[in-house]
């Protein structure tokens, strides 16, 4: 996982969909929900960005090519992922 714009500083992050997937009869957007608060708690880039607790919250999550991921289950094992605090995507540095 990395910060939007950035291909520096990945972050590996665990994302146990059996567990998430607990008490939210298939409501695929409080799924996605959990899936961006995992990532925002595994992130180390945003620890002194602003924000509840010091920190920014992921809204969005995007492919290397800058499709936006909008169902947990769209994502492949061991697959490198943007995160954006809303805004739109930005192409990596150095990968474009």
């Amino acid at each position: 996982m990395y910060e939007n714009g950035s291909a520096d500083g990945g972050v590996i992050v665990y994302f146990n969909l059996h567990e998430a997937e607990k008490g939210i009869q298939g409501d695929k957007a409080q799924l996605m929900h959990r899936f961006l608060d995992t990532c925002t708690s595994s992130q180390k880039v945003s620890d002194s960005s602003s924000g509840p607790a010091g920190r920014r919250i992921a809204k969005r999550v995007y492919t290397r090519e800058g499709e936006e991921i909008t169902d947990v289950h769209d994502l492949v094992y061991d697959q490198q992922i943007w995160l954006s605090y809303g805004e739109d995507f930005k192409p990596p540095h150095g990968i474009f």
